[in-house]
């Protein structure tokens, strides 16, 4: 789980990455002077071969029954992250670079079917092995206030979205690193869907998936903090009706942070 919350954190943004086991800081990071926002989306998020993050994160994992009564709980403190880009290689006509995580056991872990590109000075997120989605993680055209969908090929209740909401001179992140013109980025993800299934045993199941976080972009480094503020999966199962207990109740909350510390 830890390992693939980390690669997708990586990814840049997909905002999946909220899955991350992290915790916010109480103190936060320090407020820092507003500046005026210049460049285009790829100023703030360079590709190249063999480009590394290295981090830390922590924070914490809470599951919980249908009454509420905690069933679980995780946290990490000062986990070290590492993650890069790999070499260039072509996919969709553009070239691209894929993405790779450490896990904590010391292995590699790679993913054939997620790589970074640039396209007209903005960030694209690749996604598949034979289709490939195509996802936005920082547009070109980038002022306070831009808005987009990351995801807009997904059903609206799936959709990602982000918005610049400051632009900073200096920003110290949550490790304690301080870097130069730096972006925030919001992201928000309201995700509820429900599937039925009708054959032997006829069941309805719910799925809810909701959050927020804040990430920071440093021009010419690229990511260099991520604030989970919250973000909420939960499953009910009900099988034959919904007029009673559901069969299986699951609700997890996650919040944290993953600073950049290279």
């Amino acid at each position: 789980m830890k390992t693939h919350l980390t690669r997708i954190l990586l990814a840049g943004i997909i905002f999946i990455l909220l899955c991350c086991v992290g915790c916010k800081k109480d103190s936060g990071p320090a407020a820092n002077d507003t500046a005026t926002l210049s460049g285009s989306g790829s100023d703030y998020f360079p590709v190249a071969n063999n480009q590394t993050f290295i981090g830390k994160a922590t924070g914490q994992s809470i599951s919980y029954d249908i009454l509420g009564n905690v069933m679980q709980s995780q946290s990490i403190n000062q986990q070290e992250v590492k993650g890069w880009m790999g070499g260039a290689t072509t996919v969709a006509g553009m070239q691209a670079y894929p993405l790779f995580a450490l896990n904590t056991n010391g292995t590699t872990s790679s993913s054939s079917s997620s790589f970074i590109a640039q396209s007209n000075q903005g960030i694209l997120g690749l996604l598949g092995s034979t289709t490939i989605q195509t996802v936005t993680v920082i547009p070109a055209e980038i002022s306070i206030g831009t808005k987009w969908i990351v995801n807009p090929s997904d059903p609206l209740h799936k959709q990602i979205s982000l918005q610049i909401t400051d632009s900073k001179s200096s920003y110290t992140n949550s490790t304690g690193k301080t870097y130069s013109n730096v972006i925030k980025v919001n992201g928000v993800l309201s995700d509820s869907t429900s599937e039925t299934w009708n054959g032997w045993i006829s069941y309805l199941i719910i799925t809810v998936k909701k959050g927020s976080a804040d990430l920071y972009f440093a021009k010419g480094i690229g990511l260099v903090d991520i604030q989970l503020n919250n973000y909420e999966e939960k499953e009910i199962y009900y099988y034959g009706s919904t007029s009673g207990v559901p069969a299986f109740y699951n609700r997890t909350i996650r919040s944290g942070t993953l600073g950049k510390t290279n």
